[in-house]
């Protein structure tokens, strides 16, 4: 528990370890820990080595869960996977705006904060854990006249241990694999295995010092989008391109989700029915009162095997990469079986919701597998938001600050001439006159991950050959090489303290300075108490804010 006064008001926060809130006892998490990482604790330094271990246990689990779905009715299966979904993303989601006010109350260490970090690492593993077996749930439909008991909703609490495993494990294992092009030991390189931990697998990985609140990640809405644009969503960009691509409007098809969720679920009071896909495109057009062609919403948003079969990979028997294909379930939260008999569940609708409404709020691509009209829409989205997070930037440096100089994309040959190399355009210049401090800034939108790929993906944009900070870092070498020219510019003479800075919309964990100090890579989040020299480093008291007189 943990107490805080602000403003007159009193926040208490409390939370226990993951396996507690789940209410699944030790006993049965214990004994699956031993079964899957042993009885001794070590660490593995080798990359590879690392690799085989971790593929030994997701084989392992996924032919133990091929048997599984193959013996037992899928609807067997859905059932038991919804359930533990649903204990799982609710509490993920209570948890998410615990996690925010403590982010909005700058509350970012003491063992609370490690707990809700851990819970919700913990939490999101078995929900991509759960939505993965759900799609290959519906490649083996042998047992489906099987029969099964429709009415008990207990939660199988070794299954709910064994979907987080499997979750860890296969995050693990695509954060090394994916490390392998940036050599032996950069970014993850081997694990620690611990198995009386909560978190029994932890990847290593160099850790730098970082300012930014770990309690939220990714975008997390810090482009503060208006009530009126989400209600705008449908004549955007982003919501022309989801009705060009699947035919309906994409405030219907959110409110038609709801509907269900208010109608056929008793406002979510039922957790899971199933009904007949006849019944289920009626009540789409009842429900909407034809606005919305029930055939159309069920080709977009339903799952069946031949769409499942359509994301494998080659010859493999399962899907396994998790929160990348167009046809998935966090996005088509329906399961269609063979016999027509379509799944509907609460959580997977309220899950569907929110990822919907992410993708226009944060930006990111809906899935990497295909291109069509909605990843066309979502790529001009994310232009908006890139142009977005300039002017936020300029915002807050026209609030602390008075403008001698503000310009945004402005082209390097209008302050050095052409040269042979195309340096191309500084994001913004902003000269604060009051302090005599320039600030250059290079401002990137990088999309919210869409898997465990994500943070790898980021660092490739930023630092392989040609890549963000290349680019980013030539142009201000060139300010360095030609300052004469940079201060005739902006009609100043005399020295000036410059901030060289690149700032992601996103918190990435990358050192704070580049390694000869001159670039410094802020995130949006922090980006005030950077201005306001708020951020301290570990040792002594003097403000984290680099600046290079010219």
């Amino acid at each position: 528990m943990f107490n805080r006064h602000n403003d007159n008001e009193e926040y208490v926060f409390m939370t226990r370890s993951f396996w507690l809130e789940m209410n699944v006892p030790m006993r049965i998490v214990n004994r699956k820990y031993k079964e899957y990482f042993g009885v001794n604790s070590r660490i593995i330094e080798e990359r590879q080595e690392s690799i085989a271990f971790l593929s030994t246990i997701t084989g392992k689990i996924q032919c133990k869960m091929v048997d599984w779905i193959k013996e037992e009715n899928p609807n067997e299966v859905i059932k038991n996977l919804y359930k533990i979904l649903d204990e799982c993303f609710t509490f993920y989601m209570r948890q998410k705006e615990a996690r925010k006010k403590l982010s909005d109350l700058h509350i970012n260490d003491g063992s609370i904060v490690e707990t809700f970090e851990i819970n919700r690492n913990m939490a999101r593993n078995v929900i991509d854990s759960i939505n993965l077996w759900l799609e290959n749930c519906l490649l083996y439909q042998e047992s489906l006249d099987k029969p099964y008991d429709q009415n008990s909703f207990n939660v199988n609490q070794e299954l709910f241990v064994e979907l987080y495993i499997y979750g860890l494990a296969s995050r693990a294992l695509s954060l090394l694999s994916l490390s392998k092009k940036f050599g032996e030991k950069a970014l993850f390189y081997g694990i620690t295995i611990n198995p009386f931990n909560t978190e029994p697998i932890e990847v290593l990985k160099y850790h730098p010092i970082i300012y930014f609140n770990t309690l939220l990640t990714g975008n997390q809405d810090v482009f503060d989008i208006s009530i009126d644009e989400y209600k705008d969503a449908g004549n955007s960009d982003f919501g022309i391109g989801f009705r060009d691509e699947y035919g309906v409007d994409f405030l219907l098809a959110l409110r038609t989700l709801s509907t269900l969720q208010a109608v056929m679920l008793n406002g979510g009071k039922y957790a899971y029915t199933v009904i007949d896909k006849e019944q289920f495109i009626s009540c789409i057009n009842e429900y909407t009162n034809g606005q919305v062609d029930g055939n159309l919403f069920f080709d977009a948003f339903v799952l069946t095997k031949d769409k499942i079969k359509s994301q494998l990979k080659g010859n493999d028997p399962i899907i396994w990469v998790m929160s990348t294909n167009k046809y998935r379930h966090e996005i088509c939260p329906f399961i269609c079986l063979e016999n027509g008999r379509v799944a509907i569940a609460n959580t997977a609708l309220e899950q569907a919701k929110h990822l919907w409404l992410s993708f226009f709020g944060n930006g990111g691509m809906v899935y990497s597998n295909c291109k069509n009209k909605m990843t066309a829409a979502i790529e001009k989205r994310n232009k908006v938001l890139s142009d977005l997070l300039v002017q936020m930037l300029r915002n807050k440096l026209r609030s602390h600050y008075e403008a001698g100089f503000d310009e945004i994309d402005v082209q390097y040959h209008r302050i050095f001439g052409y040269k042979d190399y195309n340096y191309g355009d500084y994001d913004l210049i902003f000269y604060a006159k009051d302090v005599n401090e320039l600030f250059l800034i290079e401002a990137k939108f990088f999309s919210d991950s869409l898997n465990n790929s994500g943070m790898i993906t980021d660092y490739e944009k930023l630092f392989k050959e040609k890549g963000y900070y290349e680019h980013c870092r030539k142009r201000y070498d060139l300010v360095l090489a030609e300052a004469k020219k940079m201060k005739e510019f902006i009609g100043i003479s005399g020295n000036v303290k410059v901030h060289f800075l690149f700032v992601s919309s996103k918190p990435i964990e990358i050192e704070f300075e580049d390694k000869d100090g001159i670039v410094a890579f802020p995130c949006l989040s922090i980006f005030d108490n950077y201005l306001e020299g708020k951020l301290l480093p570990e040792i002594g008291d003097t403000p984290v804010r680099p600046v290079h007189v010219i």
